[in-house]
């Protein structure tokens, strides 16, 4: 690794320990290269991940894309995280500094399609995909519940039909690949003006022609109401 090497971690419910051991390993191995973990087990947690675990440099809260490129940017330039949104750090006193939130994307078709390296090594018989971010739900277990209160609206974003069935269409070029289970908490839900994706994305799969299965989330109430 290089002087310009970051190493980023995902922390959910069920690999907090195995993630924080990797990231003490990497620190004992590598004690130069920043480490920065994010995921939704992160939120709210953010100073006292930080007091606990010395091998954790920085926590990315929300969604990372827009924080991990300005913390990048910033390591390999100013060095300064003072107007980094979404960070939690240790100052150059060694302070816990907790930035602004950073406020949720409005257009999820913006982000480009997420690199499948990991199922190039190591292929499985499904690909996942996220169709939208957020749930109007209210799951006492779910860390969306947690997030609105959080960062507050837009609650769900969703990706146009067009570019979920772009990026199917992709995967299934590239891949050979059928089965696609949606990560979205709630595959058909509506977002904050009442629009809901899943009949576009259900006509546009059709129209095109495509061969797919699907395994989605979805919550009892909406399911009750379409009846």
């Amino acid at each position: 690794p290089s002087e310009h090497t970051l190493v980023c971690f995902s922390m959910y419910v069920d690999i907090v320990e195995p993630v924080l051991e990797a990231a003490r390993y990497v620190k004992e191995k590598y004690p130069k290269i920043p480490v920065a973990l994010g995921g939704p087990q992160v939120t709210g947690f953010e100073a006292e991940l930080l007091e606990q675990n010395s091998q954790i440099d920085y926590i990315v809260s929300g969604e990372g894309e827009q924080t991990i490129l300005e913390l990048i940017q910033n390591l390999n330039n100013t060095k300064n995280m003072a107007n980094c949104a979404g960070l939690t750090y240790r100052d150059a006193t060694g302070n816990i500094t907790q930035n602004a939130p950073r406020p949720y994307m409005k257009s999820l078709d913006d982000l480009e399609f997420p690199t499948r390296t990991i199922y190039e090594c190591s292929k499985q018989d499904y690909l996942s995909l996220a169709g939208s971010r957020g749930c109007m739900g209210s799951c006492s277990f779910c860390e969306e519940t947690s997030a609105k209160k959080y960062f507050g609206k837009p609650f769900v974003r969703h990706r146009t039909a067009k570019n979920i069935a772009d990026e199917i269409t992709y995967l299934q070029n590239k891949y050979g690949v059928s089965n696609f289970r949606f990560t979205d908490p709630t595959f058909d839900d509506k977002d904050d003006n009442g629009k809901a994706k899943d009949i576009d994305v259900y006509n546009e799969i059709i129209n095109r022609g495509l061969q797919v299965r699907m395994h989605i989330f979805s919550r009892s109430e909406l399911i009750a109401a379409k009846k």
